[in-house]
């Protein structure tokens, strides 16, 4: 499967390990929320479910590399809240990548939430996510990306002598 960062240009897959695999330090690999509970060695990342609870790995997650967030159906909004929350509650600045059957239509959304790259199957429409994501330039909303809202630039433009 393909891996595309928020421009859309190709970026690294990830080994996602089955819980109980043997990990091999040269690979990047994910495991689960419960492997890396589990573990006394640190990894560069995890998959989580959409229904993870994060509090269980408490400051594990924030020293993470990359933390991928599994949609179980693109009608599935929790993947959206968990990546909120590991950007805001849990302090996680690492690549954020969002697995599963999401929609190009969702990409500006999965963006302002932070996810930063995207696991996609084959087939999938890339320069749709690509149009999606480069479609709104403002947002009402405070996003978690580079843009600032409309609020934002209106209050700084009214501070402005």
């Amino acid at each position: 499967m393909p891996a595309l960062d928020h421009t859309g240009a190709r970026v690294t897959s990830w080994h996602v390990a089955a819980d109980g695999e043997p990990i091999n330090p040269s690979t990047p690999t994910l495991v689960s929320l419960a492997h890396l509970i589990g573990m006394n060695k640190a990894v560069a990342g995890v998959l989580l479910e959409s229904d993870a609870d994060l509090d269980q790995a408490g400051a594990r997650l924030a020293n993470l590399t990359i933390a991928g967030v599994k949609f179980t159906t693109f009608k599935d909004g929790r993947p959206f809240s968990i990546a909120r929350l590991l950007r805001t509650r849990h302090g996680f600045t690492g690549d954020l990548r969002a697995y599963g059957p999401f929609i190009p239509d969702q990409g500006a959304f999965l963006v302002r939430c932070g996810f930063s790259s995207f696991e996609v199957v084959d087939g999938f429409d890339e320069a749709a996510l690509r149009k999606n994501i480069a479609h709104f330039s403002y947002n009402y909303q405070h996003p978690l990306s580079v843009t600032a809202s409309i609020v934002a630039l209106r209050q700084a433009n009214a501070a402005r002598p």
